[in-house]
C-alpha cells in the first residue's frame, strides 16, 4: 500500500487592517509623486487646448487642488492643529506641488492614525474613517486621470512605464513609508527614501527612485514648503468656492455646514 503523501498548508498571518488603512494612503501619495516626477514641466502651467479662459485648470492647478482639499479636510477635521499651507495654482511650481503634496499627505496619515484610535470615526464626515479614506483616494485618482489626459493633449504624455507604474500597487506601497507619528504644522515638509535624501532633493529625479514619506521635516525643505501659500492659509474655503473648482470636491456633513463650509 503506497504512503500518503504530506501536505503542508500555509497559514498566512492576518493582516491588521489599521495599518493597511494608513499605508493604502501612504502608497496613494506614492502615486502621486511618480506621476509629478514624469510631468514635462514645460506643459506645467499650460491651457487646456482650446480653453476660451485663462480661468481653465491647469495641471498646476489640478495638483494644487487635490491639496487644498486635503486642507480643507485637515481644518475641518482636525481643528487644534494647523494644516499644511494650501497651495496658489497660479504660482506654485511642481517642485513645490511634491512638496505640498508630501506635507498634506503626512498630516492625512495623522488624521487617519487618530480617527482609528478614537473608535474609527472623522469629524464632519460621514460613515466612517474606511469610507473616509476610499472617498479621498478615489478624488484623487479622479484627478490623476485628468491630469494624465492632460499631458496627452498637450503633446507631452507621460511614459508608458510610468503609466503602468501607476498601478502597481505593490511596488509602490513597498517604496512608500508610513510615519510613526508626526503633528501637521504650516511649515511641515517630509523626507525622502534615503536617510540623507528629502522630497526637495529627489523632485527631479527619475520617476523609478521612491519617495517615501517620514516625520521629520528637514529645514530647508520645510522652508520650499511654505513658498506658495494663498492668503487664506488655515481657514476652510466656503462650499460655493469648492463647487465651483471641482466636480468631486467633498463637503463636510450638513450637521456643522454653518461653521465649517467646504
Amino acid at each position: 500500500m503506497a504512503a500518503k503523501k504530506s501536505t503542508t498548508v500555509s497559514v498566512k498571518e492576518p493582516v491588521d487592517l489599521s495599518a493597511a488603512l494608513l499605508r493604502a494612503f501612504a502608497t496613494n501619495e506614492r502615486v502621486n509623486q511618480l506621476m509629478l516626477d514624469a510631468i514635462d514641466e514645460s506643459i506645467w502651467r499650460a491651457l487646456p487646448p482650446g480653453a476660451a479662459t485663462k480661468q481653465a485648470r491647469t495641471i498646476a492647478g489640478i495638483v494644487a487642488h487635490i491639496h487644498n482639499v486635503r486642507h480643507m479636510w485637515l481644518v475641518v477635521s482636525t481643528r487644534a492643529k494647523k494644516a499644511p499651507p494650501k497651495l496658489d495654482r497660479d504660482h506654485v511650481t511642481r517642485d513645490q506641488a511634491k512638496l505640498g503634496l508630501a506635507a498634506s499627505s503626512v498630516a492625512m496619515i495623522e488624521l487617519l492614525r487618530a480617527s482609528l484610535a478614537s473608535g474609527g470615526h472623522v469629524k464632519d464626515f460621514k460613515p466612517d474613517v474606511v469610507g473616509f479614506l476610499t472617498y479621498a483616494v478615489a478624488h484623487e485618482a479622479h484627478h490623476r486621470g485628468q491630469i494624465c489626459m492632460l499631458a496627452k493633449q498637450l503633446g507631452k504624455p507621460l511614459p508608458q512605464a510610468v503609466g503602468f507604474g501607476m498601478w502597481e500597487w505593490k511596488k509602490r506601497s513597498d517604496e512608500s513609508l508610513v510615519p510613526e507619528s508626526t503633528v501637521a504644522s504650516p511649515a511641515a515638509a517630509p523626507q525622502a527614501s534615503s536617510p540623507a535624501g528629502a522630497v526637495a532633493a529627489s523632485a527631479g529625479a527619475a520617476p523609478s527612485k521612491p519617495v517615501r514619506i517620514a516625520s521629520a521635516p528637514p529645514a530647508e525643505a520645510a522652508a520650499e514648503a511654505t513658498v506658495a501659500p494663498t492668503a487664506k492659509a488655515t481657514k476652510p474655503p466656503k462650499a460655493s468656492k469648492v463647487a465651483a473648482t471641482s466636480e468631486s470636491a467633498p463637503t463636510p456633513s450638513k450637521s456643522k455646514a454653518s461653521k465649517s463650509k467646504a
